[in-house]
């Protein structure tokens, strides 16, 4: 089923991309220094940054516990 491949290859590249991203925002607000006017409340954004990272990572590890190749 090359459909189903693609579709589960598709999913985990979403999910590590979105993890990465938040990732990298995370480190930004973490170690640059420099805050960006329009993120005022910056502990709330970093909050919402780190629930989509564990998010991610959750659906990330089912997915593969569940749909992974050895399934």
């Amino acid at each position: 089923m090359a459909h189903s491949n693609d579709l589960y290859n598709a999913l985990v590249k979403r999910y590590e991309a979105e993890m990465a991203d938040a990732e990298a925002k995370l480190n930004m607000f973490m170690y640059s220094g420099q805050l960006l006017p329009e993120h005022a409340n910056i502990t709330e954004e970093m909050d919402k940054l780190l629930h989509k990272y564990v998010e991610c990572g959750e659906k990330l590890a089912t997915l593969k516990r569940k749909y992974g190749k050895s399934n």
